[in-house]
C-alpha cells in the first residue's frame, strides 16, 4: 500500500510543478517590455530586422525656435545586410520604402501632413523615374 501512496503523491507533486510552470510561462508571455529598440538576428548571426523609436531636434537658423520630431521605424534586411523594406511613422505621417538587392530605394510611398501623399519609383541607380505628388 505504501508504494501506491508514494506513486500518488509523486504524481501529484509532478502535476503541481507542471501546472505551476505552465501558469508562470503564460504570465511571462503577457508581460510588457519597455525598450527603445529591438534587433532580430538570424541563426547565422546576421541582423535581419530592426524596430526602433527615434527622436530628433532641428534648430532653426538665426535663433529661431527648434522643432522636435519623434517616431518609430521597422527595417528588414537581407542576408547581405542591405535594407529591403522600411516602414516608418512620425508626427508628420507614415512611409513605406522598398529596396533592391543593392540597398537602393526603388519604391517609396509617403503620406505626410505637410506635402500630402507621395509615390516615387526609381531606377537601380536611385534616379527618379516617376513621382506623383498632388502639390
Amino acid at each position: 500500500m505504501t508504494s501506491r501512496y508514494t506513486i500518488v503523491i509523486l504524481t501529484g507533486v509532478i502535476l503541481a510543478a507542471a501546472t505551476g510552470a505552465v501558469v508562470t510561462s503564460a504570465l511571462q508571455a503577457s508581460r510588457v517590455l519597455d525598450a527603445t529598440g529591438l534587433h532580430i538576428y538570424g541563426v547565422d548571426g546576421k541582423l535581419y530586422a530592426r524596430l526602433e523609436s527615434w527622436e530628433s531636434t532641428l534648430q532653426e537658423d538665426e535663433g529661431e525656435q527648434s522643432t522636435n520630431n519623434s517616431g518609430a521605424h521597422l527595417v528588414f534586411y537581407d542576408g547581405n545586410g542591405n535594407s529591403r523594406l522600411s516602414l516608418g511613422t512620425s508626427e508628420q505621417g507614415a512611409n513605406v520604402s522598398f529596396f533592391d538587392t543593392s540597398g537602393t530605394e526603388q519604391l517609396s510611398i509617403r503620406l505626410h501632413d505637410v506635402g500630402g501623399p507621395n509615390l516615387r519609383l526609381s531606377d537601380p541607380t536611385g534616379r527618379t523615374l516617376f513621382e506623383a505628388n498632388p502639390q
